[in-house]
């Protein structure tokens, strides 16, 4: 058996890098536009591995109606724009992104129209000028593991009727009195502000 996968190269024109098909792994690929998306996906079920998205005006890694992919290690940077943009899109695991956004009017990651149960862990980087995260129109059950990025003023924003859930982990050592170790300890941790 084969498989028919529709792949574009246009360096600096519209899509560094295009593709519109499912169940597809793409390894070490880098897409650069000066006018347009530096990696744009459309379609489900992919398998990212170590891209590179860079754009000069537009989205550095675009994913439109992308669900149940895995992202692993992807690198989206925008001088204008979204360093990663999801739109439409459920059910992802993206792991060790690095989203940088370097000029004015530029953003980390954005996620618009029902971007739904998507899980972003261990992220490297995750930073723009004019904001780090931003969701918006009812994203919901977004979750964010071990990514650092600044929460103060506009850097998060989530959209009335979108959720986004942040977590850390955690190792807890529980000794008694003389110092000695306990096993089996259950721990509770509660987030108290003030």
């Amino acid at each position: 058996p084969y498989c028919s996968v529709r792949v574009y190269f246009a360096p600096n024109s519209d899509s560094g890098f295009f593709t519109d098909s499912n169940g597809n792994i793409f390894t070490n690929n880098n897409g650069t536009s000066t006018s347009g998306y530096g990696f744009e996906i459309f379609g489900n079920n992919n398998n990212l591995t170590s891209n590179i998205g860079t754009s000069n005006s537009s989205y550095g890694i675009y994913l439109n109606a992308v669900s149940n992919s895995i992202l692993t290690n992807n690198t989206g940077t925008s001088n204008s724009s979204y360093a990663l943009y999801l739109s439409n899109g459920d059910n992802n695991v993206i792991t060790g992104q690095n989203a940088t956004g370097i000029s004015t009017n530029s953003y980390g990651i954005y996620m618009d129209t029902n971007s739904d149960n998507n899980t972003f862990k261990d992220c490297i980087n995750v930073t723009g000028i004019e904001g780090d995260v931003l969701l918006t129109t009812t994203s919901v059950n977004n979750t964010f593991t071990n990514c650092s990025y600044r929460t103060t003023g506009t850097n998060e924003s989530v959209a009335a009727g979108s959720s986004l859930i942040r977590k850390w982990y955690y190792r807890a050592n529980v000794t008694n009195t003389t110092g000695d170790g306990l096993s089996s300890v259950n721990v509770t941790f509660f987030n108290k502000t003030g």
